[in-house]
């Protein structure tokens, strides 16, 4: 009660202790360690009194009345400040009071004059110092009350945070709901008492896991899982842990459900997704394999083992690359850092490859396009997804295709030959003179024959490139003259087209190249004629020479309509053409791929450098020719 304010049950105690002994000052005064405290008061205007000029402090200690007929005598008090100060006390009477047994304080009586208390008046003071004991326990009562139920509201808070429900169950079986998340698992009112099998149908205080109490087990927790059932009849899966109360020897238990439902929908809903991905890998008509971070495989598909000829078993625990991808097409090793697996997982990138080989279990090949996935959580690649596909028929079918296309090549040639002759000795009169209304037709057929004899020899020209039977006869070539005989010869069409065409040489005598200057001019004269044809009049064309590093390059720029950037790779696909919504099909698709063969074969590589309505940029990359000193020789 330190440091609490005057209340008026004690100073009632002091106001009719005043009027009893007819004495101007009474008190209750509580004494701390360092201060006393004045819990009541009639006379006086004080509070807190330092300990050093506390009297009761002495009644405290001794635990008996104290009483002092006239201070200013007494060596202890008479330099009190009560004494020497205002109001100049000279008597003291103080009656010790307990709390708890311990004595904290006075209830005294003071007066400016000397004086001495009959024995009637010490026995009412012990009398009013009884009262005020009995309020100074009646309080501590009241504050342990009031602790007490603070204590419990704390804990019902405590409990009813708990994520679980929590009951009690007695000894004859009975179950109370004890927090919030109980009351509505169940339904049940707050404080009903119901039987414990009808929340827990077919259990007892006398069944697991109740039963441990029964055989004398009086630690430890056990935990089931159970099957609830709430006030309105629904039956949900539970799990209860069970604990033994110590409570003056009766039987008690303390009962945490744990509502099991989310977690079986959980379950449920795993285990549909699992069944959805199976069928899905089932159905797949493609290959799919999938492998941990070490590129080890832990699950194939039907379609994989069919394509691979082999059971599931033979893949998983093991590396496909080392199962089915372990050969190139000539034999040599596969060298497992190049394999595509191998690369999405150490490079945590996807990867494409349109034309590669797997190896069945019986040893034969076959052909397969494939990507692959990298698994990735956060920055970690946990593994991949390899899908793969037979491209066998396909293959086929190109192959047939290509013999086709070969074989009619090479049976026009000859009735080319014939026909060009032939419209040659006609237009030219040697049959005699043309009638002047048959001179165009004449013309006509023979650019169309021309035209188709140059289809055939891109034809030809690209057999030859893909199955490696094309000639070069690489020298040591200047691409600067290289560059200017191209834009030299192309220079009348350009002017019919109305284009600007020029040459930036690089100069200096750096672009020495070893190429064959036949084929290299075949392949300028290419995206040269492509360049002034898909530009519009009085626009330029640039080609400009240069040197970097090891590399020279030779890059063909016009201001065209330039090429989508997802359609950069099928310019290069042999009979693909980019042209502009509505425009006119020209050429035969036939001038890049072939281009680009030549140039593969001459150690070089084509970039392409566009964006819609900004021109394109064709730069033929070739290696620099090696410099040579020559010498006397003696």
């Amino acid at each position: 009660m330190l440091g609490t304010p005057h209340e008026e049950r004690f100073d009632r105690i002091t106001r009719l202790a005043a009027r009893l002994l007819d004495v101007p000052f009474a008190m209750v005064n509580l004494v701390a360690d360092d201060h006393q405290w004045t819990k009541a008061g009639h006379g006086l205007a004080v509070q807190r009194t330092p300990l050093s000029d506390s009297i009761c402090r002495y009644p405290v200690q001794s635990g008996v009345r104290l009483e002092v007929n006239d201070l200013t005598e007494d060596e202890p008090f008479r330099t009190n400040a009560f004494v020497v100060e205002d109001p100049h006390v000279r008597f003291y009477a103080g009656e010790p009071l307990s709390a708890g047994g311990t004595p904290v304080g006075t209830l005294c009586v003071l007066d400016t004059e000397p004086r001495e208390l009959s024995d009637d008046q010490r026995a009412l003071l012990a009398e009013l110092a009884a009262w005020a004991e009995a309020e100074l326990n009646n309080t501590a009562l009241n504050h342990l009350v009031a602790e007490l139920h603070d204590r419990e509201h704390r804990l019902q808070r405590l409990v009813d945070a708990v994520p679980e429900g929590v009951f009690l169950v007695d000894e004859a079986g009975a179950a109370r709901a004890t927090n919030a998340v109980a009351e509505r698992l169940f339904g049940l009112p707050h404080g009903r008492r119901v039987p414990l099998d009808t929340l827990l149908p077919g259990l007892s205080p006398d069944s697991p896991p109740f039963a441990r109490r029964r055989r004398g087990d009086r630690t430890g927790v056990t935990r089931a899982e159970v099957t609830g059932r709430s006030a309105d009849g629904h039956r949900f899966p539970l799990e209860v842990s069970v604990s033994p109360l110590e409570d003056a020897g009766d039987d008690r238990w303390l009962v945490l459900a744990r509502d099991l439902s989310p977690r079986e929908d959980a379950e449920a809903e795993l285990r549909r997704q699992e069944r959805l991905t199976s069928m899905i890998l089932a159905s797949a008509g493609d290959g799919i394999v999938g492998s941990d971070h070490a590129g080890v495989v832990v699950f194939a598909n039907p379609a994989a083992t069919r394509i691979l000829g082999c059971r599931e078993s033979d893949l998983v625990g093991k590396s496909l690359h080392a199962v089915a991808h372990h050969t190139r097409p000539d034999g040599s090793p596969f060298p497992q850092d190049e394999c595509p697996t191998h690369r999405a997982i150490t490079e945590s990138q996807f990867v494409v490859v349109h034309t590669d080989l797997f190896w069945r279990r019986d040893g034969r090949p076959v052909p397969i396009e494939m990507s692959v996935a990298p698994i990735v959580s956060g920055d970690e690649v946990h593994g991949a997804v390899t899908t793969f596909r037979d491209i066998s028929q396909r293959t086929e079918v190109e192959r047939l295709k290509d013999e086709f296309i070969s074989v009619v090549s090479h049976e026009l040639r000859t009735p080319l030959t014939s026909i060009k002759g032939s419209l040659s000795l006609l237009t030219n009169g040697v049959m005699g003179p043309v009638p002047a209304a048959q001179q165009p037709l004449l013309d006509m057929a023979r650019r169309n024959a021309e035209r188709l004899g140059e289809l055939v020899d891109d034809i030809l020209d690209l057999d030859r490139l893909e199955a490696g039977r094309m000639p070069l006869r690489p020298v040591e070539t200047d691409a600067d003259e290289l560059a200017a005989q191209v834009v030299g010869s192309l220079q009348p069409a350009a002017a019919v087209a109305g284009v600007e065409l020029s040459v930036k040489p690089c100069g200096g005598g750096a672009t020495v190249v070893r190429v064959d200057p036949h084929r290299m001019n075949q392949v300028l004269t290419n995206l040269v004629g492509n360049a002034i044809k898909f530009s519009s009049p009085g626009c330029p064309v640039t080609v400009s020479v240069s040197r970097a590093g090891d590399e020279v390059c030779l890059a063909v720029r016009d201001r065209g309509p330039g090429i989508p950037e997802d359609q950069h790779a099928a310019v290069f696909e042999r009979f693909r053409q980019v042209h502009e919504p509505g425009g006119a099909r020209t050429g035969t698709g036939l001038g890049l791929p072939i281009a680009r063969g030549i140039v593969d074969r001459s150690g070089g590589r084509i970039e392409l450098t566009s964006e819609p309505g900004k021109g394109s940029t064709f730069t033929v990359v070739l290696p620099a020719a090696r410099e040579t000193t020559g010498g006397d020789g003696g």
